[in-house]
């Protein structure tokens, strides 16, 4: 089930939504929302089996950097505590860009 999530960071509209692309193509993967940081940097939330997240952030990464797209940061949190994804919406509603 969604026992982790992938978190994907990255400088401009089209590189987030190329990876974002892959990561909700790829078997189990579900949108958990998508922030507008600042300064042109974005970052989307994904949830789904550890191993799924892993592998499709990595396909994404893949797909953004060949794009010559930049990451900024990525990480798969396994098990994360059941409070993590509620310190999410401490962002404020200006920056969340898809209604959970």
């Amino acid at each position: 089930m969604s026992n982790a999530i992938g978190l994907l960071e990255s400088r401009g509209l089209t590189s987030l939504l190329s990876g974002l692309n892959v990561l909700l193509k790829s078997d189990g993967i579900e949108l958990v929302n998508v922030y507008r940081v600042g300064g042109g940097i974005l970052a989307c939330v994904v949830r789904g089996d550890t191993n799924h997240v892993r592998l499709a952030l990595d396909d994404a990464i893949e797909k953004v950097k060949s794009l010559q797209g930049e990451i900024l940061a990525y990480q798969v949190i396994p098990e994360p505590h059941e409070r993590l994804l509620d310190c999410l919406s401490c962002f404020t509603k200006e920056k969340a860009m898809v209604a959970p």
